[in-house]
């Protein structure tokens, strides 16, 4: 994987601590509100976009995976849409664990070879960086943890 794969990756995890240190420093409840909303919608299209990564992995597949595959490479878009139609708080939090969760089927594209060679070690910062700033900002979004 180039180096400019890995610096518009490593770009890509700016809106999302954007997000959260907007949260934060926001001065009213309206701008923090803007500030976790915001936050919520990248990450969601993040997971999505991962998702149609994966598409374009599976449809190269063997016949005999490719349906499992392709199926699996749906879900992340069919999921994002479900929780950006709650759009709470709380949500963020499942959305940041699931970003760090499907690690493993990035994992298996790179092993079978459809994906390539790097795409874990690109993906790794990434959904870690992802899905831990997008959990705190659930946290601190929901109230569970104290902004300041």
């Amino acid at each position: 994987m180039s180096r400019f794969a890995h610096a518009l990756g490593v770009l890509g995890l700016a809106p999302a601590f954007a997000a959260l240190a907007g949260f934060i420093l926001a001065p009213d409840p309206e701008a923090r509100a803007w500030a976790w909303q915001a936050g919520a919608l990248y990450a969601a299209l993040i997971f999505s976009f991962l998702g149609g990564s994966w598409w374009g992995f599976a449809v190269r597949a063997e016949r005999a995976i490719a349906p499992m595959l392709l199926t699996l490479a749906v879900l992340p878009t069919l999921a994002a849409l479900a929780l950006v139609m709650v759009m709470s708080p709380w949500m963020l939090m499942l959305l940041g664990g699931l970003i760090i969760a499907i690690l493993p089927i990035d994992r298996l594209f790179e092993r079978t070879r459809l994906a390539p060679e790097g795409w874990f070690a690109l993906r790794l910062p990434l959904s870690l960086g992802l899905g831990t700033s997008t959990i705190a900002l659930g946290l601190v979004a929901s109230g569970v943890i104290r902004a300041v």
